[in-house]
């Protein structure tokens, strides 16, 4: 058993709690701001050949895998700010 002791006198009114909220905003890293990537604009007019198929789906699986890593880099660094 602990003992605790507390002292308050009828004379002395509680003091009044005061709850503020307050916003921070960390600072971001600068890929966090990056547009994402567009995709590739392939010709409409014709059908696509196969090596052009593969070659823009490439190019924009690269350049979404590329902005996955820096988005999740990037939610690292705030999530480690705010610790």
């Amino acid at each position: 058993m602990l003992p605790i002791a507390a002292c308050s006198s009828a004379d002395n009114p509680k003091p009044e709690i005061t709850v503020r909220t307050v916003y921070v905003a960390p600072d971001l890293p600068p890929v966090a701001a990056a547009p994402d990537p567009q995709l590739s604009d392939p010709p409409r007019d014709r059908d696509l050949k196969q090596q052009e198929a593969i070659d823009f789906w490439n190019v924009d699986r690269s350049a979404a895998k590329a902005c996955f890593v820096q988005k999740h880099a990037a939610v690292a660094a705030i999530r480690g700010a705010s610790k």
